[in-house]
């Protein structure tokens, strides 16, 4: 499966976790001025508002103000596989990043220092070790959600906008989620 990466113009995670993901992409997609602090891009789209340097990559150019940079990414690239640069800067622009996730419904891994964000399609399994961290969060009511193979387990709960997914724990083993409706949230702990 081809690695679509792509960058949105906040900070960056770690340089490790950056550089091994941009190494690993096939596919480069810089939001806007992401492509000021990025050596290769092979698309670049948005307003271009913030960018201010000349790359050899295809120009998408998009003024549209009825969604942020990110989401016009995820929209025209669907198959994304990891993003990274949605931390860091104004506090809108970090949960309007985390709600371009939600708003494409998105299957990409948000990438943090220590943590990976992604949005619950339906199911998600995953190992996580002993005591490592995972976190819940419903945007709006979400119905059936199941939790297996953790500290606080969940059986065909409502979870609601708030904190109640807040720190679960991990048991060494394969963890569930399932959710029947609605847009859930999981941080995961690396």
């Amino acid at each position: 499966m081809s690695k679509l990466l792509i960058v949105a113009n906040g900070e960056k995670p770690s340089f490790a976790i950056a550089e091994n993901l941009l190494e690993q992409a096939d596919l480069i997609i810089a939001c806007d001025g992401a492509a000021n602090h990025l050596e290769r891009c092979d698309v670049i789209i948005g307003d271009f508002d913030s960018l201010t340097t000349s790359h050899d990559a295809q120009l998408i150019h998009d003024d549209s103000l009825m969604e942020s940079d990110l989401t016009k990414a995820l929209n025209r690239y669907p198959n994304a596989t990891d993003i990274i640069g949605i931390s860091g800067g104004r506090p809108d622009h970090i949960l309007g990043c985390m709600m371009s996730i939600v708003e494409t419904k998105s299957k990409a891994t948000a990438h943090f220092d220590g943590w990976e964000m992604k949005y619950v399609n339906r199911e998600i399994i995953f190992q996580l070790a002993k005591g490592k961290i995972f976190s819940l969060f419903s945007i709006g009511n979400c119905g059936g959600v199941t939790i297996a193979g953790a500290k606080f387990e969940l059986s065909d709960e409502t979870l609601n906008t708030g904190t109640r997914g807040l720190h679960n724990e991990g048991l060494g083993n394969e963890v569930k989620i399932s959710v029947d409706n609605g847009d859930l949230l999981i941080f995961i702990e690396c």
